[in-house]
């Protein structure tokens, strides 16, 4: 076990190419800050010269995946020392850490399914689901998308209007995401969604959210349609987590054209409260 570093990299990124959606934060992370962020750190396990295991830390943030389940324990222990207060990543490699961790660790947690985008799969169909109109937010829709959010939380985003405004002014002004948000033919902002994660070759969508007065009018469809063909347009794949409850998101993501990966896991750790 040892940090790694710029001379992994080779390494780490084979470990990461046959399963791509195990890895959708340290992948697109590590292609925007390199190897030269001090908050962004990867710790390696190795058998031979081959990289079975790694831990990215970033924030508070943290990701992991394994071939080798001796590296469990170690995990476990690092996350423990360093206290992040959210992880995701594939359910079948995360309990397993997330069982080792102090009793009363793991408070909330989503059960969810990962999907991508092909570019052969979009449906371009969905450009047009509804009389609304798509575009990249601006600074100056802040205020207004904003109220949109704090309308609609969700377990995980439950934040109140200066928290959600902070974010999502990171969000837009940050050159590596995109925002974008659907008016009413009145011109209502009635529905948004984002990426919280951007690589060269891949990215992550979340934060998709409707207006409740607005719901099943088609406008997240859209929101959601148009911010994955800008993305395909730039060459970049799309990837998004849904609850694997939520039958009417799998149902509106399915429709544009994403297939279902495998099982993740978002959880939030409450050892700092």
């Amino acid at each position: 076990m040892r940090q790694l570093g710029p001379a992994d990299e080779a390494a780490l990124r084979a470990f990461w190419a046959p399963e791509p959606q195990a890895h959708l934060f340290a992948i697109p992370d590590l292609d925007t800050m390199g190897w030269t962020d001090a908050r962004l750190t990867y710790t390696g396990w190795f058998e031979g010269n081959r990289l079975v295991a790694y831990l990215m830390l970033y924030g508070i943030s943290a990701q992991w995946s394994y071939v080798d389940d001796r590296a469990v324990p170690d995990i476990a222990r690092l996350i423990t020392e360093r206290g992040p207060l959210f992880m995701t990543g594939m359910e079948c490699t995360a309990w397993p850490v997330l069982n080792l961790l102090p009793k009363g660790s793991v408070g909330r947690h989503e059960p969810s399914t990962v999907a991508v985008l092909p570019r052969e799969r979009f449906n371009p169909a969905t450009l047009y689901d509804s009389p609304g109109q798509a575009r990249l937010a601006t600074p100056r829709d802040l205020d207004r998308l904003t109220e949109v959010h704090v309308a609609a939380p969700d377990q995980f985003n439950n934040l109140d209007f200066p928290a959600r405004r902070r974010a999502l002014s990171s969000a837009i002004h940050d050159p590596a995401r995109r925002v974008f948000l659907v008016e009413t033919p009145e011109g209502r902002f009635a529905a948004s969604a984002q990426t919280s994660a951007e690589g060269r070759d891949m990215a992550v969508i979340g934060g998709v959210v409707t207006h409740p007065e607005l719901r099943g009018r088609g406008y997240g469809t859209l929101a959601t349609a148009h911010l994955s063909a800008s993305l395909l347009e730039d060459g970049v794949i799309p990837y998004l987590f849904y609850r694997r409850d939520n039958t009417p998101a799998a149902r509106v993501y399915q429709k544009i054209g994403y297939v279902p990966l495998g099982d993740s896991l978002l959880a939030e750790l409450e050892w700092r409260r």
